[in-house]
């Protein structure tokens, strides 16, 4: 009779640590830093735990609940419940009662703000993808928040261009030329640049023509004038970094076709809808994520490997997990 008790009891305890973790990894809620931020959606047989950096709300029956504020409070950051006119350029999303950037925005690192998605030279930023969109060899600025060219790089015109040999003053093209050979010009009496297509070599002893995907190339920045930040010569060849893909677009100067290193959506990336988390180096077939409380995350059919991409496995995880339950009670039974 207590074999037979003890292994109910076991039984039950696995089965309910085993829900309990799967919902806890793939339920989101509000995001926390701590135990305290969760407390204004405890009321009455409600309880939340700041767990995974998100507040999990459940009932007193043991339930996963959505987190709601016993009071209604005006949420400050993107992804908490409506109305959003405290979040300037937020809107509300009226079917998930949630907050989210306007079209052209995204949030912020802390997700407090929405920020333009894309900054021009010389315009506010918080983040070097928001300049890079406008400029391949621009970053966000550290200090002023405002996007310029990175170093060895001027600003000419709107267009981030190279610095051959920088500690050399000109004050004409052809010393340019004389101390750098061809494609140099001067640029306001100060620096040595390079014409358009070309920069500098790693030596900044002359200029080298930028190069296209597949090319033959001799250093990274050959490939990223063309490709962008994903951009890599490897084996002399210009090729896609491992978190970016090859992806073709038209210019919208000629409208030929041309090809960048475009960035993977990763898990946990913000979106608002489905297609902001579709894998478009992927077959339909093959989509692994949905958008899923303003995150990308694991579709249904998926779950998380090594906390990072999601793999076919939820089934096969259960099955895995019973096999290793009958296991446990198999091996209770011999021993008694």
């Amino acid at each position: 009779m207590r074999r037979h008790f003890f292994m109910c009891c076991l039984f039950i305890f696995a089965i309910n640590n085993f829900g309990q973790a799967q919902s806890e990894v793939d339920l989101l809620e509000m995001k926390c830093l701590n135990q305290q931020q969760c407390t204004q959606f405890e009321h009455t047989g409600i309880k939340a735990d700041c767990i995974y950096d998100h507040c999990l709300c459940t009932s007193s029956s043991g339930d996963h609940v959505k987190c709601k504020p016993v009071e209604h409070k005006l949420g400050n950051i993107i992804g908490s419940p409506c109305p959003c006119r405290q979040i300037p350029h937020a809107e509300c999303d009226v079917k998930q009662d949630m907050c989210y950037c306007a079209k052209g925005y995204m949030p912020s690192k802390d997700r407090r703000r929405c920020i333009t998605k894309k900054a021009e030279l010389g315009e506010r930023c918080e983040m070097d993808s928001q300049c890079q969109k406008s400029d391949y060899n621009a970053i966000c600025h550290p200090d002023v928040k405002e996007c310029v060219c990175m170093d060895l790089f001027v600003n000419d015109n709107g267009t981030c261009i190279s610095v051959v040999g920088p500690k050399f003053v000109c004050s004409n093209d052809i010393e340019c030329t004389k101390n750098f050979l061809n494609n140099t010009k001067c640029f306001e009496n100060t620096h040595c640049v390079c014409t358009d297509g070309y920069v500098a070599s790693f030596d900044n002893s002359h200029c080298q023509n930028v190069t296209g995907y597949l090319e033959t190339c001799t250093e990274n920045i050959q490939c990223i004038a063309t490709l962008g930040p994903g951009g890599k010569c490897k084996e002399n060849t210009c090729q896609c970094t491992e978190k970016y893909f090859p992806e073709q677009h038209k210019s919208p100067i000629d409208g030929r076709l041309i090809t960048f290193c475009s960035p993977v959506v990763e898990r946990g990336q913000y979106c608002r809808y489905t297609e902001d988390c579709y894998q478009r180096q992927l077959d339909m077939t093959e989509q692994t994520m949905d958008c899923i409380y303003g995150e990308c995350n694991c579709k249904l059919g998926f779950m998380v490997f090594n906390d990072g991409e999601c793999v076919p496995g939820s089934a096969t995880a259960i099955s895995a997990f019973v096999g290793y339950v009958v296991f446990l009670l198999a091996l209770v039974i011999n021993i008694s």
